[in-house]
């Protein structure tokens, strides 16, 4: 799942079969983020906005590259769980159509078809 370019206050993504991405143009109030089969990355504004940012995930890595304050009333809350070599969290900022920064975690063909069972 990917969107990018969003304007939206309140935002809810879940994807059980894949990652999840969001790239904000305008500071959200409450994002809320979950994938069980990828990453999950949200990028917001690059502005002074800080954020409470919760992110959890079951073994893959978290990153926050954007300012915190555990007080602020903009909140991101990302979890990433399953298969901890398909994925992490990554909270940064984001630069209109592109990313200043975006992690994107891949594992080898051979890992992939092994964690999905298949050959």
């Amino acid at each position: 799942m990917r969107a990018t370019d969003v304007r939206s206050k309140i935002v809810a993504a879940d994807s059980s079969g894949g990652g999840v991405f969001v790239g904000f143009v305008a500071a959200p109030d409450d994002v809320r983020v979950s994938s069980s089969g990828g990453s999950a990355v949200v990028e917001v504004p690059h502005d002074e906005t800080s954020y409470r940012a919760d992110v959890t995930s079951s073994g893959g890595s978290r990153e926050v590259g954007v300012k915190t304050d555990p007080e602020s009333t903009h909140i991101v809350k990302i979890d990433s769980s399953g298969d901890p070599s398909l994925g992490g969290v990554t909270v940064d900022q984001y630069v209109g159509g592109q990313s200043k920064i975006i992690t994107v975690i891949v594992p080898p063909v051979d890992l992939a078809q092994k964690a999905l069972g298949s050959s």
